[in-house]
């Protein structure tokens, strides 16, 4: 049995934790350029952020999948710096749209675990 993801099921409160993370991502992200010292990944960080924020496809923007998969390197960046500086907050951007999309599979997962 193959898990299907229901693309509306998380209603708008999946939406916003998707967006929340994309937001959180973004200031972390540009938060780096206002400290001195942030290294290359932080540089890589913004950059990618000055990117994303020039993105304004719809069909990226509305699921939670494209969101992930576009934005995935300032994500992956943000893990490894919160890794590097020990300070987990830096990863909550990955957790909100994680949640999101756990949040599309919630139905199926629990009905597996009832059998």
């Amino acid at each position: 049995m193959a898990l299907r993801a229901r693309p509306y099921f998380a209603g708008r409160h999946g939406l916003g934790l998707a967006l929340a993370g994309v937001v959180l991502a973004l200031l972390l992200a540009l938060g780096f350029a206002a400290r001195r010292g942030f290294g290359a990944p932080g540089a890589t960080a913004i950059l990618f952020a000055l990117f994303a924020a020039t993105l304004g496809r719809a069909d990226i923007r509305g699921s939670a999948y494209a969101v992930g998969h576009t934005m995935s390197p300032l994500l992956t960046l943000l893990v490894l710096i919160a890794l590097r500086d020990r300070k987990p907050q830096l990863a909550m951007p990955v957790l909100l749209i994680l949640s999101r999309i756990g949040l599309q599979y919630e139905a199926q997962i629990a009905g597996v675990f009832r059998g």
